[in-house]
């Protein structure tokens, strides 16, 4: 089994943000196109299951209506139609405001990768710098589609996130 901690991630993250960008345009392209690029590929992403720290369940969670103590469940499945090879993991993720009083991330993250055949772990993954660089890179495909030619003439970005993902996306789009 394969296991990348944080700090492993990270020095991989700074060594190919470009990389990055170019694997979450395709990942969107999947998600949101249905063109010949994206025919091959079925893309599952059930409903993710958030739990609240005081112990509230959801099966929705709506962004803007997330509490501050929050931990989601993030399971998703990608499979070629043609050769069924199929990607199959989960991301969890929390949401908690007072970590940064103690020196830890706001949203700190863990990616388990399986078999989707013997349902086997494959991979354990520090999801933290994963996430927040996932969506620095998300947001850079944005604004190159969206606000590229206008931003060529201005000095002044506004980024809006928590923790890592507000500081990771400012940087990168400095870059």
């Amino acid at each position: 089994m394969l296991v990348l901690n944080e700090r492993e991630v990270l020095s991989i993250i700074k060594s190919s943000f470009r990389t990055i960008i170019d694997v979450n345009r395709k990942a969107l392209a999947l998600l949101g196109a249905r063109d010949e690029s994206s025919a091959h590929y079925e893309v599952n992403v059930p409903t993710r299951i958030g739990i609240s720290y005081n112990g509230v369940t959801s099966n929705t969670i709506v962004p803007t209506s997330t509490p501050a103590d929050v931990t989601l469940f993030k399971p998703a499945m990608v499979t070629h139609s043609l050769t069924r090879e199929t990607s199959l993991g989960i991301k969890v993720a929390s949401v908690r405001d007072g970590n940064s009083k103690i020196g830890k991330p706001i949203v700190p993250a863990s990616i388990i990768l399986l078999d989707a055949e013997s349902g086997e772990v494959k991979a354990m993954i520090g999801g933290t710098y994963l996430t927040a660089a996932r969506t620095a890179a998300g947001s850079a495909c944005s604004t190159e589609i969206m606000c590229l030619p206008r931003l060529e003439h201005t000095d002044e970005l506004f980024h809006n996130g928590k923790g890592h993902r507000a500081s990771t996306g400012i940087r990168r789009r400095r870059t």
